[in-house]
């Protein structure tokens, strides 16, 4: 479906792009990319094209179309930041003020003298933690910082934190005397014409919001295999500024628009230029994806794009993922909202260079091949070998045979499935808890991992025998808490190194500190925590992360 608008570009030029990205799409939808996906383009003039495909209900086959409402996740974030930038115009807000001038509640534990302030919460420069989403309360979320520490000075670092903008969400509150909904509403969605979108996740929209799916119907605890069907994910409600706003795909091309437009929106100027640099400025480097964060956006010159100024971000929620991109020299824009848990970004970039081609009159990009199958392995010879761990009942080998990986595991044959370089899925029982991943030494494979378990490779020159704390024997185990977002996750001890696992995909090292705690992550800076307690048998029967409480399970 096809909706556009006039436009400086030639209307024929457009529609070949449209065509070209329309075929890339239904490619990477057959590919698995979701259900539903809906496409936005713009330029600083106006909205050139929005483009649906695929489904926003599975069960009833209702197709996703221009009014399709989608979550879209952490993008709210700066939609919030635009609120607080309207807000300091009218002589409201003091970025620069501690956030306690607001909110008299707001505590965190701090070894530094410098306070938080409205600019460290909308820059992720606070040092607080991420996330702790295992209450429904978003104002009890905030509130439970209290308990947690900093984990460096503000402005020191960057470190993403989500409940960093749900205190935002309050601070808005108390600026305007409305609630956050009505806020944005007044505040953004209203003067920008976003009509369509809403600034809070209630029942009352269901009905017009795409619903989200996952493929990891095997399980919330481990990776899933290739090629399954989707399924609907839990459905809640959401009021916190860290992901509140839906919008329907032309909604945020318009949002989009309007950074474009360096602050000014199709009918008058929203932004003065003074705030919307401040919004933009790259106020810190981040060490955790490489990119400057301003306020609530990834921002500066970017290798891949010929070296162009771009502004970006991305949105997930449970069963959403959404991309924003705007090239501010070339002045053209994408947005991607999709109704699964896959990330469009190679979409979005696809979609960019289609964008560039067209307005600086050079021919379109070639379609990029379709996806190879997740069990072609093209360096499959560089795995091949025998793989010992210390239970040998648990010792494969792996051979290279017509560009695929085969596991020999006992009497059976294995054909592993490619997740990323060096990251496979081994469809097996035994291997269905995490994922395989090897290392290497001076560029060979030289180790496999599955979770807590470790294989020397026949390359391998190192020790096999590692000591550690004996006490962590007591925290082994799976643990499980009620939350959508991160429901549960494994402790385990590996070559010595503890580590914390979620999803049996994403594994993070841990540092045991002297209050008997750890720190969560490879950052020395990390505010992140994990301790344990409730011991009986041997056994600590809960963790807390964060602030957020998990409780041993006795499923595997």
């Amino acid at each position: 479906m096809n909706q556009s608008q006039d436009s400086a570009i030639h209307p024929d030029k457009l529609n070949q792009a449209l065509d070209l990205i329309d075929q890339y799409i239904e490619q990477r939808m057959r590919d698995g990319m979701g259900p539903g996906v809906a496409l936005a383009l713009t330029d600083r003039q106006r909205l050139l094209a929005v483009r649906t495909y695929g489904l926003a209900d599975v069960m009833t086959q209702k197709p996703v179309t221009p009014e399709t409402l989608f979550q879209i996740g952490s993008i709210s974030k700066p939609v919030t930041a635009a609120a607080f930038m309207r807000q300091r115009e009218a002589g409201r807000l003091d970025l620069h003020a501690p956030v306690t001038d607001y909110l008299d509640w707001f505590e965190v534990q701090s070894a530094y003298d410098e306070p938080i302030t409205v600019h460290h919460l909308l820059s992720h420069t606070a040092g607080i933690i991420n996330m702790n989403d295992t209450m429904p309360s978003s104002r009890s979320i905030v509130y439970k910082l209290c308990d947690t520490s900093t984990g460096f000075a503000p402005g020191d670092h960057f470190w993403y934190s989500n409940v960093g903008y749900r205190a935002l969400g309050y601070v808005l509150e108390e600026i305007t005397g409305q609630s956050l909904a009505g806020a944005i509403r007044s505040g953004v969605l209203g003067p920008l014409g976003m009509a369509d979108s809403e600034p809070i996740i209630t029942h009352d929209i269901r009905q017009r919001l795409a619903l989200g799916y996952s493929t990891t119907h095997c399980g919330d605890d481990r990776p899933a295999p290739a090629n399954k069907s989707p399924f609907p994910t839990p459905w809640f409600e959401f009021d916190g500024a860290s992901g509140n706003v839906c919008c329907t795909p032309a909604d945020l091309a318009t949002f989009l628009r309007m950074l474009l437009n360096r602050g000014q929106g199709d009918d008058g100027q929203f932004l003065s230029k003074e705030s919307f640099d401040l919004m933009t400025q790259p106020v810190i480097q981040s060490e955790w994806d490489g990119f400057a964060h301003g306020y609530g956006l990834f921002t500066g010159e970017r290798e891949e794009f010929d070296g162009h100024m771009i502004v970006q971000t991305g949105g997930e929620m449970i069963g959403y993922e959404t991309t924003m991109m705007g090239d501010m020299d070339d002045g053209v824009g994408v947005a991607v909202l999709v109704n699964s848990f896959y990330v469009p970004w190679g979409e979005t970039h696809f979609a960019m260079r289609v964008l560039q081609a067209l307005v600086r009159g050079d021919d379109l990009p070639e379609l990029p091949a379709p996806k190879p199958p997740k069990t072609s392995v093209d360096n499959a010879a560089e795995y091949a070998g025998v793989y010992v761990a210390g239970d040998d009942d648990k010792s494969f080998e792996l051979v290279a045979e017509q560009g695929q990986l085969i596991m020999l595991y006992g009497d059976e044959r294995v054909v592993l499935e490619r997740w990323y370089p060096d990251v496979f899925y081994a469809p097996h029982p035994d291997f269905k808890l995490s994922i395989l991943r090897f290392e290497r030494a001076e560029g060979a494979v030289v180790e496999a991992i599955h979770g807590q378990d470790w294989y020397q490779g026949q390359g391998y020159d190192g020790p096999s025998e590692f000591d550690y704390v004996a006490q962590w024997d007591a925290y082994v185990g799976h643990y499980r808490t009620y939350s959508p977002w991160m429901s549960n996750f494994r402790f385990y001890v590996r070559k010595g190194q503890a580590y914390l696992q979620w999803w049996g995909s994403f594994e993070q090292p841990l540092t045991a500190l002297d209050d008997g705690s750890f720190r969560v992550g490879w950052a020395e800076h990390s505010p992140e925590r994990l301790r344990f307690d409730d011991f009986v048998d041997g056994q600590a029967l809960r963790a807390d992360v964060s602030g957020g409480d998990y409780y041993r399970v006795d499923t595997p």
